[in-house]
């Protein structure tokens, strides 16, 4: 079995184990890295609130929240492997509140989220269009305290309206946006 891992906090190091699931694409832990190195030091009350992880995958963005003392993730995949073997590997730490929906980003889906959202990482399958939708949605779900973050990481350079775009790294062939809300 493939294992990623815990850069920092209260679980640093620790191995997170990765479904056996071709599809699945981990966050390498160089894009994690630059990715929490600008949450840490501009976006920490964002990254103690509740936090959603949309096409978790792994769930390894999510964990890492979790293990840096954010109050709530939620993690949404339409894999039910993924989802089961992030459930089952949360649930062998004590951390803040985790909460798992399987299914595709959609109106529905987001009807289950009854807390406001500060972050939201957005990485989905690098050749979809997915993050354009899966904002539009979210937008329109009210879910979202004013100061929302959202972390975008594709392998285009995506145009998108209505947020406002904060930073942009690129590390090899992954793009990573930080968005606000306007």
């Amino acid at each position: 079995m493939m294992h990623g891992r815990i850069i920092s906090g209260k679980y640093r190091g620790k191995k997170i184990p990765l479904p056996e699931d071709s599809s699945i694409r981990p966050t390498t832990d160089r894009v994690k890295e630059t990715i929490f190195n600008i949450l840490q030091h501009s976006y920490m009350e964002n990254l103690r609130g509740v936090v959603l992880d949309l096409f978790a995958g792994s769930g390894s963005l999510g964990i890492e929240c979790l293990s840096r003392g954010a109050s709530k993730v939620i993690f949404v995949d339409k894999n039910p492997l993924a989802i089961g073997s992030i459930k089952k590997f949360v649930d062998t730490i004590e951390v803040g509140s985790a909460e798992y929906i399987v299914g595709a980003v959609s109106a529905v889906c987001l009807s289950k989220i009854k807390e406001k959202i500060s972050l939201v990482f957005l990485d989905p399958p690098y050749e979809s269009n997915l993050v354009i939708d899966s904002l539009s949605l979210l937008l329109q779900s009210h879910s979202l305290q004013d100061n929302c973050i959202f972390v975008v990481e594709s392998s285009k350079d995506l145009q998108i309206s209505g947020l406002q775009l904060n930073q942009t790294k690129i590390i090899g062939h992954t793009i990573i946006k930080i968005y606000q809300l306007k």
